[in-house]
């Protein structure tokens, strides 16, 4: 029975990460069943057997997705040094980042397609839960306007991404991680 188990878990885990890769090389739209079930290795009537179709599929990707995201941001507030949080941010983010590139690929394909982001309620509650605590964070470092400040990283983070996307070899990251940390160690003396 484990071994049954194990085997519908890889052969499902084999069809989310071919859906992502996928979705994320050629857009939602630019991607057939067809392509997905070839590159997770499996035919095409068992991937409808774990998923609907293809929209059931993306679904369950950015749930996976905001699920780790959510997951990573748990710990925040064992720090209780705002300054150590909000560097563990900047620098958890430069490693999803690295580490889930097809998912944060995705997602911004996502936010940028009306189409898609219609279908995705969670998106903006997930948003303003992040904007939330980087306000509560910046309150608690003194930070004169926390939310319009909480604001701004959250734009500054989201076109680095960008940045990431597109000029990845060329991004001096650790350069720019020392900056964005120093200007609020800075702000905050």
């Amino acid at each position: 029975r484990l071994a049954q188990h194990m085997a519908i878990r890889s052969t499902r885990e084999r069809i989310l990460q071919a859906g992502l890769e996928l979705f994320a090389e050629r857009g939602f739209y630019g991607t057939t069943v067809e392509q997905i079930a070839q590159r997770a290795q499996i035919s095409k009537g068992l991937l409808y057997h774990y998923f609907t179709n293809k929209e059931d599929l993306l679904h369950a990707i950015v749930h996976q997705g905001l699920e780790m995201l959510m997951a990573s941001l748990k710990d925040l507030q064992d720090y209780q040094n705002p300054l150590q949080r909000f560097a563990l941010i900047i620098e958890r983010t430069f490693t999803e980042l690295a580490q889930n590139e097809h998912f944060w690929r995705l997602y911004t394909a996502i936010l940028l397609q009306p189409g898609l982001l219609k279908d995705f309620h969670q998106l903006p509650a997930v948003y303003r839960h992040v904007l939330h605590l980087l306000t509560e964070m910046f309150q608690e470092m003194g930070v004169k306007d926390p939310e319009n400040e909480a604001r701004l990283l959250a734009a500054l983070l989201d076109g680095l991404s960008l940045h990431y996307f597109l000029l990845k070899d060329e991004l001096p990251i650790p350069a720019i991680k020392k900056a964005i940390i120093q200007r609020y160690q800075e702000e905050k003396k």
